[in-house]
């Protein structure tokens, strides 16, 4: 055990020494293609890199609501959006460089230098705007036996919307200003609310209180603490059973390796539902319902749906993979997630519907992933 946590040490150093030789790059390519000599200039802008690289600490020693707190955290994840731009364009930089040398371009290459230098603070900027610009959309679903109360009626979806801190509240209160709206029948929430640092999550929720329409809700991997709202609205449906005018919606907690209970033995042996009625199952990640047999629920998830489908469920509707979030996770989350990350897919009578998401999760930023409010039309 101590030689692994000497190998956990060295690792820890290694990432620590690796991030900080790169931002002493990113100093260096600065004052070098700038052409800055005068020392008291280049002590500012490295004191300002390394500032940069170290909001991550001075945020740990702070209390985490407190709101200088919050900033520290929100501007070392921008940084860190930033950052890793910054460093592929300082590189395209100095091969431009030697191609310039080389080829004895008369062009001027301050302004190349200019360009590459800048672009990363506004593609930055653009992916903050993109992750804090609504989308609506809407998704027609079919599903059996649907009784005429229904037609023309609609379900809104959201989720993932991570809330840590009151100065949320903004974003939040714009969601609810949506659906009221909308003016769904129903409205349901495939979770992740929160983080896992939250705190005071009783006061988070109060723009949801707006909202008139039901709401229900299911556990999330990152909000498990959250003890049910006393609100007449707001209705914790973890493995439990919800029907209106012959809808009937399933709610099944998020499970993990810890937990007792099997979400699948809930679902065949626990919850009595009509099987020939459309049926509805809110789960927070578009995988398996097998409880601790998820597989490596990070790297290698279980997306087969048979038990669902053999349950006769006409829709189950997820979240928390928040469509990849950005370029180029969302690759790796296409491939992890086999292809069930975001968006429709049907299969025979069965189909799943997994929301992007509201929220950001780590850097604050999307990309050509925007957070969206879901329409469902039932047909």
């Amino acid at each position: 055990m101590f030689f692994l946590s000497r190998i956990n040490i060295i690792i820890v150093i290694t990432i620590l020494l690796t991030y900080y030789w790169l931002h002493y790059y990113i100093y260096y390519s600065f004052v070098h293609f700038l052409n800055i000599k005068k020392k008291s200039h280049r002590y500012t802008i490295l004191s300002f890199i390394l500032f940069l690289a170290s909001t991550f600490f001075f945020e740990s020693f702070l209390p985490f609501n407190d709101f200088l707190s919050q900033n520290f955290l929100y501007l070392f994840w921008v940084w860190i959006a930033t950052y890793f731009i910054l460093i592929f364009s300082i590189s395209i930089l100095w091969i431009l460089k030697w191609i310039y040398k080389i080829t004895q371009s008369k062009f001027p290459f301050i302004y190349i230098t200019y360009f590459l230098f800048i672009s990363p603070f506004l593609i930055t900027t653009y992916w903050l705007y993109e992750s804090s610009t609504l989308k609506i959309r809407e998704v027609t679903i079919p599903v059996k036996n649907l009784p005429t109360y229904w037609k023309d009626k609609t379900i809104v979806q959201i989720s993932d919307l991570h809330l840590e801190n009151i100065k949320q509240l903004k974003s939040l209160e714009e969601v609810t200003e949506k659906i009221e709206e909308i003016s769904p029948e129903i409205v349901v929430i495939t979770w992740d609310l929160f983080s896992y640092n939250s705190k005071n999550m009783q006061d988070l929720i109060i723009p949801l209180k707006k909202i008139t329409s039901p709401i229900l809700f299911t556990s999330g991997n990152h909000d498990r603490n959250f003890t049910d709202s006393k609100d007449d609205n707001l209705t914790l449906l973890d493995n439990k059973l919800f029907v209106k005018e012959g809808l009937q919606i399933i709610g099944l907690k998020y499970s993990n390796d810890k937990d007792k209970e099997n979400p699948a033995e809930i679902l065949k042996n626990e919850i009595i539902f009509d099987k020939e009625k459309p049926t509805i199952l809110l789960y927070h990640t578009p995988t398996t319902i097998i409880g601790g047999e998820q597989g490596n629920r990070y790297i290698s998830p279980n997306t087969d749906f048979t038990l669902v489908k053999e349950s006769w469920i006409d829709l189950q509707l997820s979240g928390h993979t928040h469509g990849g979030q950005f370029f180029p996770l969302s690759i790796i989350t296409h491939f992890i997630y086999k292809g069930y990350e975001k968006g429709l897919h049907k299969d025979g009578n069965f189909s799943l519907f997994v929301s992007t998401g509201l929220g950001t999760w780590w850097p604050p930023v999307r990309i050509f992933v925007p957070p969206e409010i879901v329409i469902i039309h039932l047909k």
